[in-house]
């Protein structure tokens, strides 16, 4: 999990400059769908913005601590 968050800005990079070259493609071809793919690529960039502005590369082990405790199926009644 920490090599993850540690990495994110790469993984991040490459996903959001696919969906840009999809949105361009699709925009290109006179799709209207472009503009969603373009949404989600603007999306991941401002993630990576976030993830420099709140320092991920100091704080990584820490989120990842954090994140492993949460119990999201803790309140789940399927038994």
């Amino acid at each position: 999990m920490v090599i993850l968050i540690r990495l994110y800005p790469i993984i991040a990079a490459c996903v959001a400059f696919v969906f840009f070259d999809f949105a361009r493609n699709l925009r290109r071809k006179g799709k209207t769908s472009w503009i969603f793919c373009a949404l989600i690529a603007l999306v991941i960039v401002l993630t990576m913005v976030l993830w420099g502005v709140y320092r991920g590369d100091q704080n990584a082990e820490q989120w990842a601590k954090e994140w492993a405790v949460l119990n999201f199926f803790k309140y789940s009644h399927l038994v």
